[in-house]
């Protein structure tokens, strides 16, 4: 279950990346964007679960399961309170995972979108 950038995903990952750096994506009046934000677009509902850690000392930072509509996002404001290699795992129920490897910014006004499709997870940097 590798990671392949179909032209779907590509011009996906490019409308969010798009849409985060005009400010239009998960940025909070206080001018920081969240770490993280899961978007499903595969046309059902999902169980999905993230799970952060660091890999530094495996202390796992975050650990949740949410149940996704189609077109819904799940954002987890400011998970990563500071910088570093963070692995971050996404799995669906039943189905699709896939991991990323994120060297986390001090920098608040950056974050990762996760996008869910049909072709699998895909992982998008975003800057605010």
């Amino acid at each position: 279950m590798g990671y392949h950038l179909s032209r779907r995903r590509f011009l996906h990952a490019s409308s969010l990346v798009a849409g985060c750096s005009a400010g239009c994506l998960g940025v909070y009046g206080n001018g920081h964007m969240q770490d993280i934000s899961l978007y499903n677009g595969t046309g059902t509902t999902l169980t999905v679960t993230t799970t952060v850690t660091r890999t530094a000392d495996t202390e796992e930072i975050l650990s949740d399961t949410v149940t996704l509509a189609d077109e819904a996002k799940q954002r987890y404001p400011d998970p990563i309170k500071e910088g570093g290699v963070c692995l971050i795992q996404v799995s669906v129920e039943g189905g699709e995972q896939n991991s990323y490897e994120w060297d986390a910014p001090e920098s608040e006004a950056s974050g990762i979108q996760v996008s869910i499709t049909t072709d699998g997870i895909g992982f998008s940097r975003v800057v605010a």
